[in-house]
């Protein structure tokens, strides 16, 4: 909203915090430059690009497109459906979840099972995607219902009476 209104802009922002970025990144390079000093640095294990997840290159690439494909197409989802952009990234959720079933059907379940949605969901905290998506859908309840502009606009009428006021 203050963006909306002007009050804030992309260059003041940025001459606000640049001093302060700057100190950010200098600070905990030099501790850990000073920290690493005269260490020899080993390179991680190198893992053979491919074939060490057990699928050939066109799951590989199936998979990728089709998730570029869903952040693509959710613009399309919300205006062909009216509906709020995440439930286009949850509907696209749904139909990458399908594909990588349908792709890997034929695997046995050892083999696949790290190649799955599910393993990949296990690693996330689900009671903070639910909470937000809970937030998304209550903010997309009250703008649909209209509700949410009612009260901006009831909002902006009484702001804007005790400024004129002072």
């Amino acid at each position: 909203m203050l963006w909306i209104g002007g009050q804030v802009s992309t260059l003041g922002i940025m001459k606000a915090v640049f001093l302060a970025s700057i100190v950010n990144l200098l600070v905990p390079l030099a501790i850990t430059g000073h920290l690493l000093r005269g260490r020899q640095v080993v390179p991680p294990e190198r893992i053979e690009n491919g074939d060490s997840c057990g699928c050939t290159r066109f799951e590989r690439n199936l998979m990728f497109f089709m998730g570029i494909g869903t952040l693509v197409a959710v613009p399309v989802f919300k205006t062909v459906t009216h509906l709020p952009p995440f439930m286009g990234i949850l509907f696209g959720l749904g139909i990458l979840w399908l594909t990588g079933e349908l792709v890997h059907r034929n695997k046995v379940d050892e083999e696949k099972e790290h190649l799955t949605l599910a393993r990949a969901l296990v690693r996330i905290d689900m009671s903070t995607v639910v909470f937000f998506i809970g937030i998304l859908l209550a903010v997309a309840t009250l703008e649909h219902s209209r509700i949410l502009a009612a009260l901006a606009a009831r909002l902006d009428q009484t702001v804007a009476a005790r400024t004129s006021l002072s």
